[in-house]
Order: structure tokens, then sequence, then C-alpha cells
């Protein structure tokens, strides 16, 4: 392989546009590690394992979401950082909701918060979802 192969006239589309648009760089960062820890607590959960093991993962994905929220919210996105800012409220939630066998005065009301940031963050990225869609597709301008 030569330099001029890594030339960034030559580099692949996907490549050359992460470079040209640096937030798609924590989008695929984040939603990597959002994917894998989502799989790894679907399958504690079909094993009804102890929920206190999230209790760390909480904290490092609580720093991803403060991050996303930071870079979105400086490039101008605030669509997706409105996302970002419903994944901390998740994970803070998730923090306290792991910790009820241990402090059921924090557990249960942050259970209830877990599930309305559940909610509101999914409505919100499946509007978005739609919303993209649409404005590609049929040119429609919808909030995005």
């Amino acid at each position: 392989m030569t330099i001029a192969q890594y030339h960034p006239a030559r580099r692949p589309d996907a490549v050359r546009y992460v470079h040209e648009a640096p937030p798609l760089y924590m989008a695929a960062l984040a939603f990597t590690a959002y994917g894998v820890h989502w799989f790894a607590i679907g399958w504690n959960r079909l094993r009804q394992a102890d929920p206190r093991v999230n209790v760390g993962m909480t904290v490092a994905f609580t720093a991803i979401s403060v991050l996303g929220i930071i870079v979105f919210f400086k490039a101008g996105d605030y669509p997706v950082g409105g996302v970002f800012i419903g994944l901390t409220c998740i994970y803070v939630s998730d923090f306290f909701a792991s910790l009820r066998a241990d402090l059921p005065k924090f557990g249960n009301p942050a259970e209830r918060a877990l599930g309305f940031f559940h909610l509101g963050t999914g409505f919100w990225l499946f509007y978005l979802m739609f919303a993209v869609t649409v404005d590609f597709a049929l040119k429609w301008t919808w909030l995005t």
C-alpha cells in the first residue's frame, strides 16, 4: 500500500463523509456502544441476573450521553442533542433503579422515572426517524 492510496480523494465515500461531518463519529461511537450494552442488558434480563451489575455501566454510559449532548449541541444539531438528553436521563434513572434491592426509597421512584424517560426518548427517536425519512424521501420539511 502506498501513501497515495490513503489520500482523502481516494477514500470510500462513507469514510470521506465522516471526515466532512465529524459529529457522525460521535453518533457511530455512541450507538455502537449503546447497541452492545442494550444487547447485554437484554441478555441479563433473559437470564434473570442481578440488576445491580448495571450500576457501573450506567456511569460510563451517562458520560457517553453527556458527550453526545456537548457534540451535537455544539454542532447545531439540536434534535439529536435532545436524544442524548433523554439518554442521559435514562442512565441517571437506571443508576438508582439498579439499586432498588438495596435502596428501595430511591429505587422505586427511579424505576418509574426510568419508564417515563424510556417512553419520552423512544417517542422522540421514532419521530426523528419518521421525520428524516419523509424529509429525504418526499422532500418534506419537518423539524429534524
